[in-house]
């Protein structure tokens, strides 16, 4: 009888739920740190972690260990095994987006306990719970609201930690760990050589992600970049009173912190195109494109990551809508498009060859690697002069046949071993047949291959050394 679903459907969600006995029993060996009790009343109401007593809705089991720790100082380390147990064991039954009667979240309470209690080792293992809810929350799509849900003072958690009140309960040695902690897990620069998916979250998304503070997760506003390569607004920067870097936890001085006027344009691009996902990807390919040597020399690592960003998407994106238009077995396709996928793909590939080489990888051993650094140099000079520029395909062609020279340079003094990387080169050539024409048989100058060393005087006279190539013919059958 279909009237008796919803009611069956009701009956179902109240199992789930200790009365109010058992709910207050439940609190009772929560005070008392009783973990084999709470696990036999959690097997029996699977929501019983999130329930509240009808005599206070602005509570929970998880509420209740925290504000006993608050009170209790004899039973610390029992509540807080407790606690670490429950989150450990039943993380999928955690209410993340509770808040108490003063608006405080689960990471406000368990945040301002581990730079309040009196134990450094209390202090540790409540710092590691807490990131494992920061870690649970980045799962959620709301992620970013819940970090910035502010309590009844008008703070967020990210706020008492990183610009706390001035209060004598607060130990400066835990909450400089707790900052230098929270600023890791938070660190939108981790996992900058993995690839990107864009089913998931598309380019504007995640652009608009990285042009956000990375502690108060609010927009950048006048980006300030310190000389270890974190950009911050100067808000943020402003707020660190005790002058340490919480990402390096080193300490910076404020006149070494640079307006980054490269991201601010890169903020003014991604709203002038907010909406717009194609007028944004052009406008960025052609800022990038354009820099050439005023791209930063020092590090910035936001700058980097959005590059990379850029990079991937191009990468991928246009190898889906132009798999085989780009280089036709008749006709080459020379249009801006078509160079901008061609060039996005050697782009990728000298990242990698860079990263391959300065990292050791893909079989690479530090007993002979005498020219390691000077090759990765090299590839990072050529890459910078192909993005000062729209590249068509004689270019293009004589450009691989320069990266083609500087990955056949040995890595050891004798030459006995033959060199990865123009292995690597030919893998990547025959992986994008479809695209390239095989490079010419031609053999750069040793003198340009030294200066590549310098590139900030070899850009020029790479220009010139390639149109003299073209007008030489050189590409000609």
């Amino acid at each position: 009888m279909s009237y008796s679903a919803p009611i069956l459907q009701n009956d179902l969600a109240q199992l789930k739920k200790a009365n109010e006995e058992e709910l207050a029993q439940a609190f009772k060996f929560a005070k008392a740190g009783n973990f084999p009790e709470i696990q036999q009343l959690i097997k029996k109401y699977p929501d019983l972690l999130s329930q509240a007593p009808k005599s206070n809705a602005k509570t929970n089991l998880i509420n209740e260990i925290i504000s006993e720790l608050f009170s209790n100082t004899a039973e610390h380390r029992k509540l807080i095994r407790l606690l670490g147990k429950l989150v450990k064991y039943h993380p999928d039954k955690i209410d993340l987006t509770f808040v108490d009667e003063n608006q405080n979240t689960l990471l406000h309470r368990i945040f301002w306990a581990a730079i309040t209690i009196k134990n450094a080792n209390f202090s540790k293992a409540l710092l590691d719970i807490g990131i494992v809810l920061i870690n649970l929350l980045k799962k959620l799509s709301d992620f970013i609201p819940l970090m910035k849900r502010k309590d009844s003072q008008g703070n967020s958690f990210l706020q008492n930690i990183f610009s706390p009140p001035a209060k004598k309960e607060i130990s400066v040695e835990q909450l400089k760990s707790v900052q230098v902690t929270v600023a890791d897990c938070l660190n939108p620069y981790k996992n900058r050589n993995s690839r990107i998916d864009f089913t998931n979250q598309s380019f504007p998304e995640r652009l608009a992600k990285l042009l956000n503070d990375p502690l108060s997760l609010e927009p950048l506003e006048t980006p300030l970049t310190c000389p270890e390569g974190y950009t911050l607004s100067q808000k943020t920067w402003d707020n660190l009173k005790n002058g340490i870097n919480p990402f390096s936890a080193k300490p910076f001085k404020r006149n070494e912190l640079k307006p980054n006027r490269h991201i601010s344009e890169i903020i003014s691009r991604f709203k002038t195109h907010f909406g717009n996902k194609d007028a944004l990807v052009n406008s960025l390919n052609n800022y990038f494109n354009k820099l050439g040597d005023s791209a930063p020399q020092n590090s910035d690592l936001l700058f980097d990551s959005i590059e990379d960003l850029l990079d991937e998407y191009n990468f991928q994106y246009l190898s889906k809508v132009k798999p085989s238009k780009c280089l036709g077995s008749e006709k080459i396709d020379d249009s801006e498009e078509a160079q901008v996928f061609r060039t996005s793909r050697i782009n990728h590939f000298l990242k990698s060859m860079q990263s391959n080489i300065l990292d050791l990888k893909n079989g690479r051993s530090s007993c002979f690697s005498v020219n390691t650094k000077d090759k990765a140099h090299k590839l990072a000079t050529i890459f910078h002069w192909i993005n000062k520029q729209s590249l068509d395909v004689d270019r293009q062609m004589l450009a691989l046949a320069l990266i083609r020279d500087v990955c056949r340079t040995k890595r050891n003094p004798w030459g006995y071993w033959p060199s990865h990387s123009e292995g690597e080169f030919n893998t990547f050539m025959v992986q994008n047949k479809d695209y390239f024409k095989i490079p010419p048989d031609y053999s750069y100058d040793p003198a340009l291959l030294f200066l590549l060393d310098q590139p900030h005087n070899v850009l020029a006279k790479l220009d010139e050394y390639i149109m003299n190539l073209q007008n030489h013919k050189v590409l000609s059958p």
